[in-house]
């Protein structure tokens, strides 16, 4: 009777994974690592640290394998190089993952590095197919076809059983939005955004009259740039005491009046770019969140990785897990010395990452009373060693909240500057001087 009653729960059990990884930025040419003192990376490397090696992602996909083995898929959003070109990383990222993981299903989507040129025109289009076919083998034709032609595509994911929730990923091309890259700012992706845009919009449609729910990808999310706020090494640019918008406003808006027409049927925002743990409330229905890095540097911290937790019979992400590599004692003693950061409802109290439940981390975040903000910051940066990490001051923390509160929102401009000034003038009389 015993046997038998673990086997029904087995059974019926509705719990999956995914793993996701982002910004890795192999240094396949040992710019700043080596094979001695710096085997998994390089905090050291001047002030902006290094990227992650080769058997740093062999070794990651090794420890991934350990954790969890049965995954539903793997998800790497983007950025591959540090050095040696743009499909070499590429290709030995694949490598290692497939290496470990040969049955599991592997995505790709294109970070604002993994571009040999322009992100529009013939270089995009003649690189696109060649990234496409190199991550392609789990894509079914329909979305190895997107890929190809625009470097963006949607699948419907693998069902488990008759009874899963389907569930469709979308995969975007930030690039087209990108407020870093100069090519945006003058315009020359107008075309390329427009028509990304409307082809999210149609996705989400479709997927909605199908019954289906969503999980949404891409590299730089929307919101305000302030992973180095407080960088006082930063010296050659004051605009590290300030912040910009990852995306053109233009897009921004446009991508957020989308999200908050089709909320109710988007499970999941998930990005990367920003190298550190956070996360934004979009519009007034939805969140979106953003995964720390492989990578060693940008800001200089531990490799990270992410494992998210899913229910199949809703189609639902209600939780994750973080792990972090401890880098200096990985490359003292020559392994890799993996810890788990946390399971975001065992440290924050969640249920779930619902808009509300979020909103409700957020107020907590707030109340001076409460010990979560300054555990938050901690895996912001990766659980990285103090002395690595700059000093988040009041200022900085009024500049973070109001990022979550309003970075990506459709109202960034009034919300996010308005958030900052009346809460910045609070600070003063407080012994800070703004």
């Amino acid at each position: 009777m015993f046997k038998i009653l673990i086997v029904l729960t087995s059974l019926l059990s509705t719990n999956a994974d995914f793993f996701q990884l982002t910004d890795i930025h192999v240094d396949l040419d040992q710019e700043c690592t080596d094979n001695t003192t710096h085997l998994y990376g390089n905090f050291d490397n001047s002030h902006y640290g290094c990227g992650a090696t080769s058997i740093s992602v062999l070794d990651t996909s090794k420890f991934m394998h350990k954790i969890q083995p049965e995954l539903d898929f793997i998800i790497f959003t983007g950025d591959a190089p540090w050095s040696g070109g743009v499909l070499p990383t590429m290709a030995s990222i694949q490598q290692s993952l497939s290496s470990i993981f040969p049955n599991t299903p592997l995505y790709f989507l294109m970070g604002n590095h993994d571009f040999t040129g322009k992100p529009f025109g013939t270089d995009a289009t003649e690189l696109y197919p060649q990234v496409a076919n190199l991550w392609g083998k789990w894509l079914d034709d329909a979305a190895h076809s997107e890929f190809s032609t625009f470097g963006y595509y949607s699948l419907l994911l693998p069902k488990k059983t008759s009874s899963s929730k389907p569930v469709r990923l979308i995969a975007l091309n930030t690039e087209h939005f990108n407020h870093g890259n100069s090519w945006v700012t003058l315009g020359k992706t107008w075309q390329e955004g427009q028509a990304q845009l409307l082809w999210l919009n149609q996705t989400l449609t479709n997927a909605t009259l199908n019954n289906e729910t969503c999980w949404l990808f891409g590299h730089v999310p929307p919101g305000m740039e302030c992973g180095y706020l407080n960088d006082e090494s930063k010296t050659e640019a004051s605009s590290y005491d300030t912040v910009r918008e990852n995306w053109m406003p233009i897009w921004q808006m446009q991508y957020q009046e989308i999200i908050e027409l089709h909320a109710s049927n988007i499970a999941l925002q998930s990005f990367g770019h920003e190298h550190v743990d956070t996360f934004r409330l979009v519009g007034s229905n939805s969140v979106l969140f953003s995964v720390p890095s492989l990578s060693t540097g940008y800001p200089a911290t531990n490799p990270t990785t992410r494992l998210w937790h899913t229910d199949e019979l809703k189609g639902t992400v209600h939780d994750y897990t973080q792990y972090h590599m401890d880098l200096i004692n990985s490359n003292l003693e020559q392994k890799p010395l993996w810890n788990k950061s946390y399971t975001a409802s065992e440290v924050y109290n969640l249920t779930d990452l619902t808009r509300s439940s979020m909103e409700t981390l957020l107020e907590r975040f707030h109340s001076k009373s409460s010990s979560m903000y300054s555990k938050e910051r901690r895996f912001f940066m990766s659980s990285t060693p103090e002395k690595y990490q700059p000093k988040c001051d009041a200022w900085c923390q009024t500049v973070d909240l109001c990022d979550k509160e309003f970075g990506a929102d459709i109202s960034t401009d009034k919300g996010f500057q308005g958030c900052t000034y009346w809460r910045g003038r609070s600070l003063i009389g407080n012994n800070y001087e703004l």
